[in-house]
């Protein structure tokens, strides 16, 4: 994904989630519903939930794999409303604070391993153990030099799956 000029960069962090019906679906299968509506919430308490503006990409990193699976563009951040509700994939455990509207939204193939990556991130210290708290908070600012190592394959190619992943019937 090339960096537009004045954009900010961040990773949406997802974990496993019940969808609508109570199902646990994987990291994985909610940020797809999520990517397949074009839809991010941002709770109350998420970091960078008021830094976020239209114009902003942002990669989607999967607590647990630790891996980057997907990119998007921000289209808009929106306020909650019920025909949002209505459309929302996953069971919801609160009222979002406000909504990323994404597009372009591109899945990598294959996942980027942050694990191999470790060392080229300016925000993880060498040799820290511990570097997976660096993704917590539900989003993470990054450069743009960061962010290209985390989302930009050594040999393949980004394709894009959004139009199969809604067509799959998720919002």
């Amino acid at each position: 994904m090339d960096s537009r000029e004045g954009a900010k960069h961040y990773l949406l962090i997802k974990r496993g989630s019940p969808d609508a019906s109570g199902r646990e679906l994987s990291a994985l299968r909610s940020a797809e519903c999520l990517l397949g509506c074009g839809i991010w919430p941002l709770w109350e308490h998420t970091r960078n939930r008021k830094a976020i503006k239209a114009g902003d990409q942002v990669g989607v990193y999967l607590a647990g794999s630790s891996q980057v699976v997907a990119t998007a563009n921000v289209r808009a951040v929106e306020h909650w409303t019920t025909e949002l509700r209505r459309r929302y994939p996953l069971m919801l455990d609160g009222t979002p604070h406000a909504v990323v509207m994404l597009s372009d939204v591109k899945m990598l193939d294959p996942p980027i391993d942050v694990r191999s990556r470790l060392d080229r991130l300016s925000f993880i210290k060498p040799g820290v153990a511990k570097w997976g708290v660096a993704f917590m908070g539900g989003t993470r600012a990054t450069s743009a030099a960061d962010f290209s190592a985390l989302t930009v394959g050594d040999s393949a190619a980004a394709r894009k799956r959004s139009s199969k992943i809604a067509r799959a019937g998720l919002c």
